[in-house]
C-alpha cells in the first residue's frame, strides 16, 4: 500500500512535469485522488515516516542556502527581530 501510494505520487509528479505543468501540481492532484480512499487512515500512518524524512530534507536544504557572512553582517537586526518575537 505505501509503495503504491508513493508510486502514484511520484508518477503523477513526472507526469505532471511532463505535460509542462508545476510537479507540486501533480502531487496535489494525486494527494487529493489518495484522500478520498476507504484505506486513507493507513495510507496516512504509513506515510508519517517518510513525510518526517522529507520535511527534515527540506529544512537542511533550506539551511544550507544560509550564507554565514551574511549572520555576522546582519547581526544586529537579527537579534533586535529575534528579542522581539520571543518577548512578544
Amino acid at each position: 500500500l505505501l509503495i503504491t501510494a508513493l508510486g502514484l505520487c511520484f508518477g503523477f509528479s513526472l507526469l505532471a512535469a511532463k505535460l509542462g505543468y508545476s510537479v507540486a501540481l501533480g502531487a496535489f492532484v494525486i494527494g487529493a485522488l489518495i484522500s478520498e480512499a476507504r484505506e486513507i487512515h493507513k495510507i496516512e500512518h504509513l506515510m508519517e515516516p517518510i513525510r518526517d524524512m522529507f520535511s527534515a530534507i527540506f529544512f537542511v536544504s533550506i539551511g544550507l542556502l544560509i550564507d554565514p557572512k551574511m549572520l555576522v553582517t546582519y547581526a544586529g537586526p537579527i537579534l533586535i527581530i529575534s528579542v522581539l518575537v520571543i518577548v512578544g
